[in-house]
Formats: C-alpha cells, sequence, structure tokens
C-alpha cells in the first residue's frame, strides 16, 4: 500500500485488511398535506470511510512506538493507494485504535475520512477546434485546463466544460491555466481572474463530453480525475 506516494513498508507496516464504505446519502425532501407522494428537490453524496488494519513490527517497543507517530502524522491528510484497487482515495484521518501483540509488535487500525474515490487519466488534447473526451465514474470531476496561444488574442470563447468561459486578452506563447478544482485562473503563474468571464468553473461529467473553442492558433489540454461515489 502506498500512502501520499510513500510505501507503507518503510514505517515496518503492512496491510492485512481494509473496508470501504459506500458514500453517505443525502436527501433534501419534503411530503406535503395532501399529497400522494413525497417530493425530492435533490440528492447528494458525501463523505465515505476506509477503515485500514495494519501490523507494525519493530525491533522494540519503544521503535515501534515511534514509527506508529510517524505513521500517523504522515497519513493524517492522505492519498490512499492500495495495490489491488484501479482507484485512489483522498481523506484525513478520523481514528486510531492500536493492540499491542507483543515486545515490537502492534496491530494498528485507522479510519479516514474521504473523498469520492478517483483514477488519473490520461491528458486531452482538442484538436481543431472540436472534439470529444469520454469520461468514466459516475459523478462530475473538475477540470484543469492549459492554453495556450499561437497568436495574441482578443478573446476566446471555450464551450463544453460546464458553463461557457469567456477569456480575454490572450498573449502568444504565455499559457494560461484555468484550474477548476482550486478555482484559479493564471498566466504564467500570474492572477488573470480579472480576464475570465464564466458563472462557473470548468468541469467535466460522466460519458461523453464534447469541447469547442471558436478561434484557430490555440493549443488547449485538458487534465481531469475520473471520480466515483
Amino acid at each position: 500500500m502506498i500512502i501520499n506516494n510513500k510505501d507503507i513498508k518503510k514505517f515496518g507496516a503492512t496491510l492485512l485488511d481494509y473496508d470501504i464504505e459506500n458514500s453517505e446519502i443525502v436527501n433534501y425532501n419534503d411530503w406535503l398535506d395532501g399529497s400522494f407522494t413525497p417530493d425530492t428537490h435533490r440528492q447528494l453524496f458525501k463523505f465515505s470511510y476506509i477503515t485500514c488494519t495494519f501490523l507494525i513490527r519493530q525491533k522494540n517497543t519503544d521503535l515501534a512506538e515511534i514509527m506508529i507517530s510517524n505513521f500517523i502524522k504522515h497519513s493524517s491528510k492522505a492519498i490512499l493507494d492500495i495495490e489491488c484497487l484501479s482507484r485512489k482515495y483522498k481523506g484525513v484521518i478520523e481514528d486510531v485504535t492500536k493492540e499491542k501483540i507483543t515486545r515490537g509488535i502492534f496491530e494498528l487500525e485507522v479510519k479516514w475520512k474521504t473523498e469520492y474515490s478517483f483514477k488519473e487519466e490520461p491528458e486531452f488534447i482538442l484538436e481543431g477546434k472540436s472534439g470529444s473526451v469520454f469520461v468514466p465514474g459516475n459523478e462530475g470531476t473538475p477540470a484543469f485546463v492549459e492554453i495556450m496561444p499561437l497568436v495574441n488574442m482578443i478573446d476566446l470563447t471555450i464551450n463544453g466544460l460546464g458553463d461557457d468561459i469567456l477569456l480575454k486578452n490572450l498573449t502568444k506563447d504565455k499559457i494560461i491555466i484555468i484550474d477548476g478544482e482550486k478555482g484559479q485562473v493564471s498566466e504564467e503563474g500570474k492572477n488573470k481572474y480579472m480576464d475570465y468571464d464564466s458563472w462557473g468553473f470548468p468541469y467535466l461529467v460522466p460519458g461523453e463530453n464534447t469541447i469547442s473553442i471558436d478561434r484557430d492558433n490555440v493549443d488547449v489540454k485538458i487534465k481531469y480525475k475520473s471520480r466515483w461515489i
């Protein structure tokens, strides 16, 4: 198992077992007097939980306690990568319990409160003024969009990433980044939000997504992670 790009063997840990709970479901509904059926306004999928059981083995109890402390600190905010799973999980530690087996050996149970599971997908490069990308998963996912104009442009419109996006004052060979996850727009590392016009930030939905732009002479690349509840 890999946690935050570090093999748990570095802590003398072995994964014994894991359990993944389904996402919490939150319903917003009403059953009005006189109505035959309730009205569900919306349904949200929220946090899930992963509980992992580890065996910590060191030469003595003192060293084992130190390694457990280091392991918890390293894993408090974590990207969890279990070898037999194709998806990763991002979460924070919710609870930790430990049991001493014998000198230098502990059983450690760690529970993480996690977001959607995700899988990093290949970068999508828009060829021409329109193209389609198929997104696996069953939840929408924020998009990381990289735009490099090959000539100076007054503006550029991008469609197909949620709400239409209008970018203004594009400079030849200067890369503009729209980060849908962080809600940031930058050009060569500097804030460019004042030249960004949209009701939201870019995202993709499960299934086929058609992306288009209204200008030639511009390179567009899109990075994203497919997500599951």
